[in-house]
């Protein structure tokens, strides 16, 4: 299995992030995490400061947060989709959609940054909102490359 994606959460805990699963790694413990609705690519990691670990899903076009106090991890919230079991690729822009999510990352605000691998734009949706406010690289939010 390919290694998509590291991420360190404290100075002895990091994550792994594989094509299928997560595996977090935590003083010399291994646990295997695979949500059930299995991701299909994972591209990109992040995490804020409410141990909230964010997952870009590339290839099933979503990016999925859950709580990593939980073990197994929780997932509470979902960008992209409005279905944590609709694992169709997207491929028309909207406001709605993320084409495919490459890395994310969150910024002092809390605000959720994405890049759109597909569509060429960064999409940005507000701390604890899935309601994308802002894109970079297109017009519009739906317009194409």
């Amino acid at each position: 299995q390919h290694l998509y994606s590291l991420e360190q959460i404290e100075d002895d805990s990091f994550v792994f992030g594989s094509e299928k699963n997560l595996v977090l790694f935590n003083n010399s413990t291994f646990s295997t995490f695979t949500p059930s609705s299995p991701f299909s690519g994972v591209y990109g990691l992040c995490f804020d400061q409410q141990s909230t670990l964010y997952v870009s899903d590339t290839s099933h076009s979503r990016v999925m947060a859950f709580d990593i106090r939980f073990n197994p991890p929780v997932p509470f919230r979902l960008y992209g989709k409005t279905n944590i079991n609709d694992t169709n690729s997207t491929f028309v822009p909207t406001k709605d959609t993320i084409g495919r999510p490459g890395h994310s990352r969150i910024d002092c605000f809390g605000d959720l940054w994405v890049v759109d691998l597909r569509f060429s734009r960064i999409l940005r949706y507000p701390n604890g909102s899935t309601e994308l406010d802002l894109v970079w690289g297109q017009q519009d939010f739906n317009s194409m490359p």
